[in-house]
């Protein structure tokens, strides 16, 4: 949805989008014959697992992730998630928080967060990012896309309200890439934190356990953006 806001023409392809994502699924579901559909979010892959379900008497599992139930709002938006809910075998949602927006006359999930490698994740190298800071350098770590429902410009505020003391004791490291990066950029340096700060960019999933385990402090803020969209952390 970002990209689509930032550009309006993107729009022409969101009905082509949704009408190939229900032939190819179609028949790949003809073809392989599978004992079930596992669709992410609820609209609009949810929608059309539900129905190819229905089409092809297989069993349909949902799950909602919050931009599927936080955005995308509307009377007939919700009648279609709604409908996409009440004809598939079941759903899950990663929060209740997730879960409670939509209203009706459906089923219960099953809440399951997301999940994470523990192994993969658990053992880091902190030494290797860590080697060329001074010593008792507190980092402080956020992960993500640079949306707006993500919260960085309000962890860049609250960054600058603390006490040069602290400044001079921490960093905060950006990982991620999106939209809101040059405005981010601009921010930093408006507040005058861009010395304390790095924009690391978007790196690959095999690197992040390593810029976890040298960070002490973990963030993941969220707002709620112009069209009702926000990150459930909790």
């Amino acid at each position: 949805m970002p990209n689509v806001k930032a550009h309006p023409l993107l729009f022409i392809q969101v009905p082509f989008f949704l009408l190939s994502q229900f032939v190819l699924c179609y028949r790949l579901v003809k073809k392989l014959k599978p004992a079930l559909i596992h669709a992410h979010w609820v609209f609009p892959q949810g929608s059309i697992a539900s129905l190819i379900g229905r089409l092809t008497n297989t069993p349909v599992i949902i799950t909602a992730h919050g931009g599927d139930a936080f955005a995308l709002q509307g009377s007939l938006l919700n009648r279609i998630k709604l409908w996409s809910l009440r004809n598939c075998f079941a759903w899950t949602s990663n929060t209740s928080a997730t879960a409670n927006t939509f209203l009706g006359n459906i089923a219960q999930p099953e809440i399951i967060p997301m999940g994470i490698d523990c192994q993969r994740f658990g053992f880091g190298n902190a030494l290797l990012l860590r080697s060329e800071l001074a010593k008792g350098t507190t980092i402080l770590l956020f992960v993500g896309r640079l949306v707006k429902k993500k919260g960085v410009e309000d962890l860049l505020s609250a960054y600058a309200l603390l006490s040069a003391a602290q400044k001079k004791q921490t960093q905060l490291w950006i990982i991620g890439d999106g939209s809101e990066r040059k405005a981010l950029e601009e921010l930093s340096r408006e507040l005058d934190i861009d010395n304390k700060l790095r924009f690391w960019g978007k790196l690959p999933n095999e690197q992040l356990p390593d810029y976890y385990a040298a960070a002490d402090i973990f963030i993941a803020p969220s707002i709620m953006d112009s069209s009702g969209d926000h990150q459930c952390s909790h």
